[in-house]
């Protein structure tokens, strides 16, 4: 998130058009770039960070490809144009290849006493009841822990959830060869983990503090399972179908959980009737869906096409591949819950994790064309 945030410094660059292209020259070398990279580069090279270039496009309401946004960032390091060290080093660890000397905190970490005051102040813990609050203060210890700590690795069982007090932490995927793959970070005032707490699923992702960093750490109680269940804790119960929507669809079961959790509190919970229309045949698309419970019917020129249950998503071509109108009309067969993610603050997430945000749009268009075909 702190690299999106950071304003792009580049070498001298000087640049012509050519054709239904344009060609930057500097430091001896060319890069030949489509036209709307050209766009994303003449914010780059005035200064602009990745954040405020996507805020900028959807404040005007352009497309914005954050695959494009993304290759031009890896050609301007590979043409070695970008002066800025951390903005190099972060997009080498997103190809993989990260620092040795990666140690699990159980070896590194300085537990701290926990302070309720310091916990209250959380975002993550200020939206609990007081009654579940006290729970689970009682169950969370705060640990500080330097650069290079692995938090929780991929494959683990652990029923742990984590909050940020300080710090960054980053999210990486794991190969079969050994290699790490950068997806997102996570900054201070978030928590992450929540699929390994709420759902018991196995880790998917290994997190790793980026800099020093001071973590709160909850251990998972039936207890917390009970206050859940009983409705005493609906943001919790909320994130919990939410969650369980998200890890069952075709887009974002294919990215680790742990990058989910900012997804996870975006957006509003609809409750929809049976035979109610939710979206309609030609109307304009600015929003997206995920089914978190029931199930929605779709039809095209009055013709049935098919039917999404829980983890189903629609709506989301509007969004990141066409900004068109809505090619069929959505209705629920039964009563159902919805997640409704506006574009604006959709991209307002992702403009703050262009990796996963590339991933993402990557996976819709492949959907998309699978479609097609």
């Amino acid at each position: 998130m702190w690299i999106e945030q950071r304003p792009f410094l580049l070498v001298p660059i000087q640049f012509k058009k050519k054709g239904n292209h344009y060609l930057l020259e500097g430091n001896g070398q060319k890069l030949e770039i489509s036209d709307r990279q050209f766009q994303y580069f003449e914010h780059l090279n005035s200064g602009m960070s990745l954040q405020k270039i996507v805020l900028l496009f959807i404040k005007n309401g352009w497309l914005v490809s954050f695959r494009e946004l993304y290759n031009l960032v890896e050609c301007l390091l590979q043409m070695n144009w970008v002066l800025n060290p951390e903005i190099q080093s972060y997009f080498a660890q997103a190809k993989g290849t990260l620092a040795a000397g990666i140690e699990d905190r159980t070896n590194l970490t300085k537990k701290l006493a926990p302070d309720p005051n310091l916990l209250k102040k959380l975002p993550f813990f200020r939206t609990l009841p007081k009654e579940v609050q006290n729970v689970f203060i009682q169950n969370t210890s705060i640990q500080s822990m330097p650069a290079n700590t692995r938090i929780c690795k991929t494959g683990d069982t652990s029923r742990e959830l984590f909050a940020m007090i300080e710090g960054t932490v980053g999210v990486y995927k794991s190969f079969p060869d050994g290699r790490r793959q950068l997806m997102s970070t996570i900054p201070t005032g978030s928590i992450f983990g929540e699929g390994g707490f709420l759902l018991g699923r196995a880790r998917a992702a290994d997190v790793i503090c980026l800099q020093p960093s001071m973590v709160a750490i909850i251990q998972h109680t039936p207890e917390m399972d009970t206050l859940i269940d009983s409705g005493k804790a609906e943001n919790l119960q909320r994130r919990f179908w939410v969650l369980q929507g998200m890890l069952a669809s075709e887009i974002f079961s294919h990215v680790p959980t742990e990058t989910l959790d900012s997804l996870v509190f975006t957006g509003k919970i609809l409750d929809v009737k049976e035979g109610e229309i939710i979206v309609k045949e030609g109307d304009l698309g600015t929003s997206f869906y995920i089914v978190v419970q029931g199930s929605v019917a779709f039809t095209q020129k009055g013709k049935s096409l098919r039917a999404l249950n829980q983890g189903g998503i629609f709506g989301e071509v509007a969004l990141m591949v066409s900004g068109g109108k809505r090619t069929a009309t959505a209705q629920a067969q039964r009563n159902s819950i919805l997640l409704q993610i506006d574009m604006q603050e959709f991209y307002q997430i992702l403009s703050n994790h262009l990796i996963l945000a590339k991933e993402i749009e990557t996976l819709a268009w492949k959907r998309w064309e699978s479609r097609i075909k």
